[in-house]
This record gives C-alpha cells, sequence and structure tokens, in this order.
C-alpha cells in the first residue's frame, strides 16, 4: 500500500468529495480514477460510486489490469464506471521487463488473462488498450505476434487500441537513468521529440 499515490483510508475525504460533486450536480459529471494503482482501493471505489449513484455523472479509470478480474470488473460496470484505460507494453517479455511486479516477476499473464475473461462479458463497458512501444518491441514480427495475441477482442467494439512511442517525459527534472535511456532507445529520432512534449505524440486506432 506504501507504493500508491492513493491514501488506504479516504473516509475523512470522501464527505468533502461528495458534498462538491453533490453542489455540482447541475453541471457535467466527469470522474477518474487514477493511480497510483486505484484498485488497491477497490472497496472505496465501489461504496462512493453506491454513494453517488442518484447523482449523474460518468465515470472512468486508468489501471494497469493486474486486479481487474472478470468479477472485479462487473462490480465496476454495475455501479457505472464503465471506461477504462489499461496499457500494455509489448508482448510477455518487453511489457514483464518494463512493468514486473514489486515482489519480482512479470505481470502480463495475468492482465491479458483477465481482459479475456473481460471479453467474455456481456455488459457494455469501454476499455481502452495503450500500446507502448520501441525499436525493439515494433517489429514486423513483433506487430504480427502483438495483434495475434488479442484476436480474442477482433470485432468487438467496446475495446479500442491506442498506440504510443515509449518517450522520457522525465528529462526535464533531471531523473534519467542509464536504464530508462535504454528502455526508450532515445537516441530515435521520435524519443528526442516525445522528450520535448507530447503534443509530438500520434494516435492509431
Amino acid at each position: 500500500m506504501k507504493t500508491t499515490r492513493t491514501p488506504p483510508d479516504l473516509n475523512s475525504s470522501s464527505d468533502k468529495i461528495f458534498e462538491f460533486i453533490a453542489h455540482n450536480q447541475d453541471k457535467r459529471i466527469r470522474i477518474e480514477y487514477f493511480g497510483g494503482e486505484p484498485l488497491l482501493n477497490l472497496k472505496w471505489i465501489l461504496a462512493f460510486q453506491e454513494r453517488i449513484a442518484h447523482i449523474k455523472h460518468t465515470a472512468s479509470m486508468t489501471t494497469n489490469g493486474y486486479l481487474l478480474s472478470q468479477e472485479n470488473m462487473q462490480a465496476l460496470v454495475q455501479r457505472n464506471v464503465k471506461a477504462f484505460q489499461i496499457t500494455l507494453d509489448g508482448l510477455k517479455e518487453q511489457h514483464d521487463k518494463m512493468r514486473p511486479k514489486c515482489g519480482g516477476g512479470g505481470s502480463y499473464d495475468q492482465i491479458m488473462g483477465n481482459i479475456k475473461a473481460i471479453s467474455a462479458l456481456k455488459e457494455h463497458f469501454y476499455i481502452m488498450l495503450r500500446c507502448n512501444f520501441n525499436q525493439h518491441s515494433s517489429s514486423p514480427e513483433q506487430r504480427a505476434q502483438f495483434f495475434k495475441n488479442l484476436d480474442f477482442i477482433n470485432g468487438d467494439h467496446r475495446f479500442a487500441l491506442l498506440f504510443r512511442p515509449i518517450g522520457l517525459y522525465s528529462e526535464g527534472n533531471n531523473t534519467i537513468t542509464p536504464e530508462r535511456k535504454q528502455a526508450c532507445h532515445s537516441g530515435a529520432p521520435i524519443c528526442r521529440a516525445l522528450g520535448r512534449g507530447r503534443r509530438k505524440n500520434r494516435a492509431f486506432y
């Protein structure tokens, strides 16, 4: 729990958040659950969504997908959290290297298993799979395998793909390490451009 930016106990703040939303319920309200990893506080999110069920709003979540099981997905959708962004960093080897678990080991198999289980649901939702890539994870062979692995969502309009090159967004605060440079391959022109600002990105759906 120490690794998430979201406090373990939000009870002291939930009243103020609720009051703010209730005071502005005549406006268009959009709630975004963002990390750290918001699913570490799933119980609070579910309880809060129940509390504001009578107020018209939309709710979305950015998550690494590791805890987004079929059961948790159903619970969230039933409480009006219906839009999600999940990040994949290439194929299993690349993803597990870029996104290891805190205690070691990879996260790819669990995330892909969750996505596949969620695709079997009948509920209406929207999932954006953000696919990060660099020079080592975007060869023609890897691209072909990447799409093959996701063939089970082919034709399912609840899912969309967003491709982004990995960029060194920390250039401005002097936190770049040799490992980060290697991961991004900052010698590539596209990564140098990304280091100067996200507006250089182009999305492909």
